[in-house]
């Protein structure tokens, strides 16, 4: 291990839990604007037809709700003005 992520494993373990995982989700957020190739693309993630799980489970439970609107997945997310 070098001392950059020696450095970054003492500065995590100080922190909260919540705390170390907003740095895992900004360390995930980094790798998709990187150019480097393992790294899925927002476009990408969006673009598959598979929706991830969660993503399924949060839309079928918007749709039971009472009185709500159910969330239009197909709606288009990005408007160009």
């Amino acid at each position: 291990m070098n001392s950059d992520t020696a450095e970054i494993v003492r500065l995590c373990e100080a922190l909260t839990e919540e705390k170390r995982m907003e740095i895992i989700g900004f360390a995930r957020f980094l790798l998709t604007r990187s150019d480097q190739p393992e790294a899925p693309s927002w476009e990408a993630l969006l673009a598959d037809p598979a929706r991830p799980p969660k993503l399924e489970v949060f839309h079928e439970e918007s749709a039971a709700g009472d009185g709500d609107v159910p969330l239009k997945i197909r709606r288009p997310i990005f408007v160009k003005r």
